[in-house]
């Protein structure tokens, strides 16, 4: 949350209570992890906008959510943490971590967990690529990385190791996104770096996914009421239900998926779905960004600067078998394995 999400939740509140007090003269409380990194292209709730200059452009989002913040007064810090309730020991380690403080223990546990290279990719393949009612259950190592072009390396490994054991006739489905033909003109090297991009710098929309049957996966643009980003959800194929499969030669309108914690989402209006989806199925619609995005490719003849604006159309989700550090922190997993450098060091110097 930036000032300005501040400042607009303050101004519908006020507008639906018709009260001239700050959030309508409600009671809020805001809830989260104040370790985290502040919010990406906003400023931190709490730093004091700048003193007035005559050459300085006055932003009122920043002035407004500040002082909104500064009217907040009660803290409550929560000790523990109950994904640690089972080993109170690790849990103390991962908070002294976040607080900068490396124990040598701590490192020696992280370096014992290394793997030798190829070990992961044949530990993560699953059992059976089948179907089953207890797909649900089933659980694979998580990998997490600081940033997206590793996280993307990693699915890429993964998907060609499972791809290799797929049944016969079996074959991934990689959905391309909509780029409207705004690629038409540029080089097959402009094309090749544009879709070897991060989701990051194209508006959080993947340049491709990669579908397989029952690959886990998270929804990342919030284009629904009912839908947050970080549902989780497996990608469907149901004999039963009636749906019939086909495979695309252009990006689909719509895929079924089925969320993970049914529980969260009993509520979802069934209005318009077809009888026969199991309760915990849904479709997800390609999703339109709003705004265009602006690409930098490499420079011209003379050192000019390149750019293309981009709008794209993609399904808003990612394949979810490795993740950013920022994305796994509503999970409770088994077993992690990180991205850890400092091997045969006592001191952590990587962080």
């Amino acid at each position: 949350m930036n000032k300005q999400h501040l400042v607009r939740l303050d101004e519908a509140r006020r507008a639906r209570t018709k009260l001239d007090l700050a959030f309508g003269g409600l009671n809020i409380a805001l809830a989260g992890d104040f370790f985290q990194m502040p919010p990406v292209g906003g400023k931190p709730l709490c730093t004091s906008p700048p003193g007035f200059r005559e050459d300085l452009k006055i932003d009122l989002y920043d002035d407004s959510g500040y002082h909104l913040w500064r009217s907040f007064t009660d803290v409550v810090v929560l000790n523990e943490n109950v994904q640690f309730t089972h080993d109170p020991e690790w849990g103390s380690y991962v908070s002294q971590a976040r607080k900068g403080q490396w124990s040598p223990d701590l490192v020696d546990i992280l370096n014992s967990r290394i793997l030798s290279s190829g070990m992961f990719l044949k530990s993560m393949a699953l059992p059976n690529i089948s179907i089953s009612p207890s797909f649900a259950s089933y659980r694979c190592t998580t990998f997490v990385t600081p940033d997206n072009r590793t996280r993307q390396a990693i699915i890429n490994a993964y998907t060609a190791e499972v791809s290799k054991k797929l049944p016969r006739n079996h074959y991934p489905i990689r959905i391309v996104v909509n780029f409207n033909g705004q690629l038409n003109g540029l080089s097959s090297k402009d094309i090749l770096d544009v879709m070897f991009l991060p989701g990051t710098k194209l508006g959080n929309m993947a340049p491709y996914i990669d579908l397989i049957l029952g690959m886990p996966g998270v929804i990342t643009q919030n284009y629904s009421v009912q839908f947050d980003p970080s549902t989780k959800f497996k990608l469907v194929e149901d004999s039963g239900t009636k749906l019939k499969e086909l495979v695309p030669s252009s990006p689909p309108e719509v895929v079924f998926v089925r969320f993970c914690r049914l529980g969260d989402f009993e509520a979802l209006p069934r209005d318009g779905l077809n009888d026969d989806l199991p309760q915990d199925v849904y479709p997800v619609f390609m999703f339109k960004s709003q705004g265009s995005t602006a690409v930098v490719l490499t420079y011209g003849p003379g050192g000019s600067k390149r750019t293309v604006k981009l709008n794209l159309k993609q399904l808003p989700f990612v394949n979810a078998i490795a993740s950013t550090i920022y994305k796994i922190q509503d999970e409770t997993m088994e077993s992690l394995v990180a991205d850890w450098k400092a091997q045969g060091s006592k001191l952590n110097k990587v962080c």
